[in-house]
């Protein structure tokens, strides 16, 4: 590939520039069918490995055939529902994590030679192409610049903008990546010993990986304390003296905020895994807490030491730290659930929703080992409260079987004004318990029966006339392949909205926003024929539209549909929205996880609208996306 200035050596003389610039793309869908052929030989759902493929690699065709060839290879069963997972551990592991060493045949380091072939251009482009990582994409037009990192291979122009090729370019070629080159380019002379800072810090990660395999967790710690808060006296001296080097010559902050926060996690990593070993967790959060009590209290005298203590505050001050602290409550749970204190912070309470792990509990540059711990941990959370859910059901069915018809509870529209005015409020049980049944399986959520009733009720049973959620859904995506044009979509979309919403709440103005919401959404596709990435891109930014964040001024317009609607419809909304398309149940989670975070540090017994809607959006969940038994449980509802 060449820019066309590259081809005409003599403008006034070749008649070369009559030429005409042929843009590539990626495979489509329909383009790569051929290879789901041989990924049916690994799983049952080939179509959706293939989807999850072409997702991360955004249709490249060297690194779509080398991604299917992978997971041909691969010893680890996919499970039904998991594909898109299953695909992102693929590429985490074989291609993102160690990205140098893995790139066999080479791909990804040609892409970085392009990008650092260094000449007079070469800070431009890493410029140019950081502010498309921050912006999302820029405006495409010929300039040099940008056509030079167009024929990098990094950035792709789609619909007149410029935006990173795909997903794996843009975990490799990240913001840190793209800080770090510059910073080469910008001070040459300090390389050789940035290159060798790097090796101590792999040094260091070896080291601590060896010792959490042969150390106990106690022995661990002292190491630990000895090496990151004395500072001195550790008893490999050769890697005390990689730590002073990594001090010494780490200019950012951020930087040993990684590099401490990996040391963590290596050990964390081994700790969760073994129940004995979780309070080990906790007393490593404690050794960097007296580190920074350290720093404020006692000046070492010598001076790499004091940098180091300076270093370890400042980590405890840190996002990555942060995170860090939010994981005990979610690892030091035996799940014996239990009901909150009226004072106790939400953020106590992240181990009841594993949906909000993903995004509450990851940095967005975290390591491969990061993320593998934190979906086992919500794999198995996830499960374990499956269970309970799944062991109560049936014992709380009993109960309203056996209620006479006058008690049986009613749908209350206003229950969630009531917790708006008063958040401590629990409406009256209405299932009253039989006086021959004890209760021997405890409620799982944080809803009184009477709730927890009215919530598998809506999620499960017939929300709509004869149908549920789901039938609603198939309906509506089965009629969308005979749509003419994403403006019919759209059209279409707005209808099949509004028909859960309240008549005369939709008609005061909320149908009407919804109207010009959709209508001025992703205008550029409006005469384009419907596909499965139009349906994603527009179901993440109808989520964006109705679980607002709480710094956005229309945040009060999820207030209102609380209040209004009632939490049950609410979420009803959302879980309609979240059946279209396989893919944008993460989005939907990433919104409540936002509010989560913005509010974990208030009291539970101050934010009774936030935890009734977690409780509810779990339910919802788990009973469409889980493996709960949904046919008995159709069956018994009344």
């Amino acid at each position: 590939m060449a820019t066309p200035s590259e081809l005409i050596q003599d403008a006034n003389r070749t008649p070369f520039d009559i030429g005409i610039a042929i843009d590539l793309t990626g495979f489509q869908l329909h383009e790569s069918l051929p290879l789901a052929k041989g990924l049916a030989r690994k799983t049952k759902n080939p179509l959706a490995v293939l989807k999850a493929i072409l997702d991360w690699t955004g249709g490249k065709p060297f690194l779509v055939q080398k991604l299917c060839k992978l997971a041909i290879g691969e010893n680890s069963q996919i499970r039904e529902g998991r594909e898109a997972e299953w695909v992102e551990e693929l590429v985490r592991s074989r291609i993102v994590e160690n990205w140098e060493s893995q790139d066999e045949p080479e791909h990804l380091r040609t892409i970085r030679e392009r990008l650092l072939h260094r000449n007079a251009s070469t800070v431009k482009l890493l410029k140019l192409y950081q502010q498309i990582l921050h912006l999302g994409e820029i405006p495409a037009d010929d300039t040099p610049e940008k056509m030079e990192l167009r024929l990098s291979g990094l950035v792709v122009k789609h619909q007149g903008k410029l935006k990173v090729y795909n997903r794996i370019y843009q975990l490799i070629f990240n913001q840190s990546w793209v800080h770090q080159e510059l910073e080469k380019l910008q001070d040459p002379e300090n390389q050789p010993m940035r290159e060798k800072t790097n090796s101590d810090e792999q040094l260091l990660y070896d080291h601590l990986l060896e010792l959490s395999k042969r150390k106990s967790p106690t022995e661990l710690l002292e190491r630990f304390n000895k090496l990151f808060i004395d500072g001195m006296g550790y008893p490999e001296s050769e890697v005390e003296a990689a730590l002073y080097r990594i001090i010494a010559f780490l200019n950012l902050e951020s930087k040993f905020n990684y590099f401490l926060n990996r040391c963590c996690y290596i050990l964390i990593n081994r700790w969760q895994a073994n129940p004995k070993y979780k309070d080990a967790i906790a007393d490593l959060v404690a050794l960097l807490e007296h580190g920074a009590w350290r720093y404020k209290q006692k000046a070492s005298p010598s001076r790499v030491v004091r940098r180091l203590h300076e270093l370890v505050y400042f980590f405890t001050q840190s996002d990555e730290y942060h995170i860090l602290k939010r994981l005990l409550p979610v690892v030091e749970i035996n799940y014996t659930l239990h009901y909150p204190e009226p004072n106790q912070p939400l953020s106590q309470l992240i181990y009841r929703y594993p949906y909000l792990y993903s995004h509450y509990l990851l940095p967005e540059d975290s390591s491969y080992e990061h993320r593998q711990m934190i979906r086992q941990i919500q794999e198995k959370n996830r499960q374990q409260f499956e269970n309970k859910l799944s062991e109560y059901i049936p014992y709380l069915f009993k109960r309203v079987q056996q209620a006479p018809k006058t008690n049986l509870p009613k749908t209350r529209s206003n229950t969630f004004g009531d917790i708006i005015l008063n958040p401590s409020y629990q409406p009256e049980i209405v299932i009253s318990q039989s006086a021959n049944m004890k209760q021997t399986v405890p409620n799982p959520t944080l809803l009184t029966d009477e709730e927890l009733y009215f919530a598998i009720k809506e999620f499960v049973g017939k929300a709509e006339q004869t149908y549920t959620y789901k039938d609603l859904a198939n309906i509506f995506l089965s009629r969308h392949t005979i749509t003419r044009t994403y403006r019919d979509f759209k059209e279409d979309l707005y209808q099949y909205l509004i028909a859960s919403v309240d008549a005369k709440y939709g008609k005061h103005h909320f149908n009407q926003r919804l109207y010009n919401f959709l209508k001025n959404t992703l205008t550029e596709n409006d005469n384009k024929k419907i596909d499965e990435l139009l349906i994603m891109r527009t179901c993440s930014q109808l989520f964006n539209f109705l679980v607002t964040n709480p710094q956005d001024p229309e945040y009060l317009y999820f207030f209102d549909m609380l209040n209004n609607l009632g939490t049950l419809k609410t979420v009803g909304l959302l879980l309609k929205i979240a059946l279209l398309s396989g893919k944008v149940k993460p989005h939907l989670e990433k919104r409540f996880s936002i509010l989560f975070s913005y509010y974990e540090t208030q009291a539970f017994n101050q934010i009774g609208w936030l935890v009734h809607s977690l409780e509810n959006l779990n339910i919802a969940l788990l009973t469409n996306f889980g493996t709960v038994d949904i046919a008995s449980i159709k069956k018994n509802i009344i």
